[in-house]
């Protein structure tokens, strides 16, 4: 009865949650529908859309793609690679299909700006309401739908339906299973009737009479506007205050616009009262110093399209202490800013500075000098060098755009630095030498040939480092070197074209947090280093390989199905490995050490322990397995801290059972005696792996912090403190036995106990991160598993069923009343533990 109850809530759980309709998930879909205006307005609406509509789990299409787009990250990778500025990158969205997703009604403001949109499904969308087919009506998609397909929304009624009257170009509409709309056939008839209304009502005669009436009505208001005149008889209109405004110029309400002048300065006489100049085509070679300081109440200033301006004199705008925006673009003529050009201004407000599509080559050293109170300072030129210290002397600047930059040195305390849209030959080293103390710098949208070692040398300070959306040639092996004090280094939705050398290219030295992810890199043989190197794991789901292996995730390049040599790691080094203390790895296994003493209860015996969080295991190979190679394979295993140690143990718990089996008693003590020998060798052994596991562990804060598997971390930590622990512990428990501390064997059998339930709960620790890993990669693989995750597959199992043996062995010596405490035979305690030193040994000659 239970049992069918508990099926049946499951059942409800799982329908609910497919159908978002459970109250905690309502959150997430209002977040999900965000109308964003900022990313419109960089992206288009198009993009926005799509991504709107796939991130609720529907699908989209655009005119330029073969395909429909169902898959988030491969919009983004997609669209990454597109200049939303350029008319031939334009997306054009044309099919929308929102079967089975969480689309809201507030959701369908997207369709606000979409010009190419025909087709629309809205299929068991349960978030759907009248309010977004409102939107979907009054929006520009009704002079361009074609097709709509309405089924089994129970939030639509007759009101949001009567909106579709107004989609003029619509030619098939669909409405099925509306359980709320009354009467659906009126509904369509109405429907039907509006749109044929829409022009059909409207004759050609009176189409020609209107077209014509409004036409005259636009060439009389331009006719009025350019030749009439104002009250004091001059030409233009005259402004709000009654002044008079300068002949063939245009003034309104405080603004002055004057063009294609053949002046060399401002006249003095023109009126001082306006608070927005623009100054477009004009002859002038030089802004002269204080050229604008009668102008007391101006609040903009644009100097636009003059072809002879070649100079900005220092102070030019100096003491105009209301200006809030000041715009110089357009001017061919213009390629340096000098020294204090824009120095002196003096603004009680935030002033923004916006330079751009001029011929600028370079800023010199203080052009901004005493600068104050600056917002934003936009420079978006074609290539042009800033020269140290260009930047200095700004008493503050809160976001600092460039566009095009070729080389940037600055030491002045800036908020925000945007490097976007550039093309860049290469990031060289130190290239951001001095720059510190500012919030955010952000590479964005730049098409990089190299970025050198040591690019980003010289930061100090900085809150966070973005290199997003770029097109990089080669990323070269330690590029962020030299870094100090970087709260975090963001490497997102790049492209690299050329496979990373190293593992250097990862490296992260000065940042306190790093991410990596969903960049696009080369899948080649060169990157087996990454697919093969078990402390990359972490990167490999989460970043893709290019167009020669279509766009698939870096976790399931195979380079052995490329047709690649084998990998061969380097030379593994004691456990755990002091070069890389605990990070997430996929190969890694849970311990398969052997407490001997324990499965005997013999107090002269030492306990064992073995810790397998950091060894190393390649990918098996068939070289590596072939039968000529077992001898030099075996004798470069027992070169190793770990084979020996597998082997000795191996040893041991044979010569164990063989004791057990001998009738003859005196045979049997020696033999186990001589098999004592081998437990005392192994563990004055395994106390030299104690520096290294205590280096491991004192650099578990930081591996901590650069964890993507906050959980997997946890564990991998765990585990290594209780081995580090457990060491020391025994340790203790050997010299009490041998009289140097304490003067009872009880006092080491203390010892040996408490080292024994330390082994116990890392066992335990290692056994659940083991099947955690599984569960994880098989719930990402599905039922699509490769050859190398097979391998990996094999290799994790072994693991557990090594780790496994251990714990039931080990838990049967345990204090009696505890789980299976006592309940074992000595032999079957022994032979679990033989299997699994035979599953450590197998494992070293994978």
């Amino acid at each position: 009865m239970i049992r069918r109850l508990v099926n049946r809530a499951f059942d409800t759980f799982k329908g609910r949650l497919g159908a978002h309709d459970l109250p905690f998930l309502r959150g997430f879909i209002l977040g999900f529908n965000y109308y964003d205006e900022a990313r419109v307005r960089q992206f288009g609406a198009d993009r926005v859309a799509a991504e709107w509509v796939v991130r609720c789990e529907g699908k989209a299409k655009f005119d330029c793609f073969s395909h429909i787009i169902s898959d988030y990250n491969a919009l983004q990778r997609f669209a990454s690679e597109l200049d939303p500025k350029k008319e031939s990158d334009q997306l054009h969205l044309i099919t929308i299909d929102a079967t089975d997703s969480c689309v809201s009604g507030w959701g369908c403001r997207h369709f606000v700006g979409l010009r190419h949109l025909q087709n629309v499904r809205f299929v068991r969308c349960k978030m759907l309401t009248d309010n977004g087919l409102e939107m979907l009506a009054n929006s520009t998609v009704s002079d361009t739908l074609q097709s709509l397909h309405i089924e089994s929304c129970p939030k639509v009624t007759n009101s949001g339906l009567r909106h579709l009257r107004k989609l003029k170009m619509l030619k098939s509409l669909s409405l099925q299973h509306l359980k709320n709309v009354w009467k659906p056939k009126t509904v369509l008839e109405e429907i039907k009737a509006g749109i044929v209304n829409a022009f059909g009502q409207m004759g050609v005669p009176t189409i020609f009479f209107v077209t014509l009436f409004f036409t005259t009505l636009l060439l009389l208001n331009a006719f009025l506007f350019v030749h009439g005149e104002g009250e004091d008889g001059g030409a233009g209109v005259a402004s709000g205050e009654g002044r008079g405004c300068p002949p063939g110029c245009i003034c309104a309400e405080g603004s002055l616009e004057c063009g294609g002048f053949d002046l060399e300065t401002i006249p003095h006489w023109w009126p001082t009262h306006f608070e927005r100049i623009v100054l477009r085509n004009w002859t002038m070679s030089t802004i002269d110093k204080n050229a604008f300081r009668r102008f007391q109440q101006l609040r903009e200033l644009h100097l636009l399209d003059c072809p002879r301006l070649d100079l900005i004199e220092r102070h030019a705008f100096k003491q105009l202490r209301k200006l809030r925006l000041l715009v110089i673009r357009g001017n061919k003529s213009l390629r340096e800013l000098h020294k204090a050009s824009f120095s002196a201004i003096g603004n009680e407000l935030s002033l923004s500075v916006q330079i751009a599509d001029n011929a600028i080559e370079r800023i010199r050293a203080f052009a901004f000098k005493n600068a104050q109170n600056l917002r934003e300072l936009f420079v978006e030129e074609r290539c042009f060098e800033l020269e140290g210290c260009a930047l200095g002397a700004i008493s503050r600047l809160d976001f600092l755009t460039l566009h095009g930059p070729f080389a940037f040195q600055n030491s002045t305390l800036i908020h925000q630095l945007h490097i976007t849209g550039s093309s860049l030959s290469k990031l060289p080293r130190n290239g951001f030498a001095e720059l510190s103390y500012i919030s955010q710098l952000q590479i964005r949208e730049c098409r990089i040939g190299r970025v050198d070692e040591g690019a980003l040398g010289g930061l100090f300070t900085v809150g966070s480092v973005h290199l997003q959306s770029n097109q990089i040639v080669r990323l070269s092996p330690g590029w962020s070197n030299g870094m100090d004090n970087i709260g975090k280094l963001v490497f997102t939705y790049n492209t690299v074209r050329e496979p990373m050398a190293s593992t250097d290219c990862l490296r992260h030295e000065g940042a306190q947090r790093f991410e990596f992810a969903d960049n696009t890199l080369h899948c080649s043989c060169a990157l087996q280093w990454m697919i093969n190197a078990p402390e990359e794991e972490q990167w490999l789901a989460e970043n893709y390989c290019g167009p020669e292996e279509n766009f698939k995730a870096l976790l399931y390049f195979s380079p052995a199905a490329a047709g690649c040599a084998p990998w061969m790691p380097p030379p593994p080094l004691l456990v755990p490995s002091p070069a890389a203390p605990l990070p997430p790895r996929p190969s890694s296994s849970p311990s398969s050490g052997l407490p001997d003493r324990w499965a005997h209860q013999q107090p002269s015996d030492a306990g064992e322990w073995s810790n397998e969080e950091d060894e190393p295991f390649p990918d098996p190979s068939p070289h590596r397995r072939h039968s000529s190679q077992c001898p030099r394979r075996l004798s470069t295993i027992l070169e190793r801290f770990d084979g020996r140690d597998k082997t000795i143990r191996s040893l041991y718990f044979t010569f164990v059972l063989i004791a057990n089996r001998l009738r003859d008693q005196r045979k049997a003590d020696q033999l186990m005696a001589f098999a004592r020998q081998f437990s005392r060798t192994r563990l004055i052994c395994r106390m030299f792996s104690q520096p290294s596991l205590l280096l491991s562990v004192l650099r578990i804060p930081r591996a901590f912090r650069l964890s993507r598997d906050r959980v997997d971390c946890t564990l991998a930590s765990s585990i290594s403190v209780l081995y580090l622990f457990c060491g020391w512990t025994e340790l203790i428990g050997l010299l009490t036995e041998s009289g140097f501390v304490g003067r009872t064997t009880a006092h080491s059998l203390r010892h040996f106990g408490s080292a024994l339930r330390l082994w116990v709960l890392a066992l335990a620790l290692s056994i659940i991160r083991c099947l955690r890993q599984i569960v994880r990669r098989t719930a990402a693989n599905g039922l699509t598993w490769r050859k190398s995750d097979r391998e990996w597959l094999k290799t994790q199992l072994i693991s557990l069923v090594g780790s496994s043996a251990d714990f039931v062995a080990v838990v049967n010596s345990l204090p009696r009343g505890m789980l299976w405490a006592g309940k074992m035979l000595p032999s079957h305690c022994a032979s679990l533990h033989l299997a699994a030193s035979f599953v450590g040994v197998f494992k070293q000659f994978m």
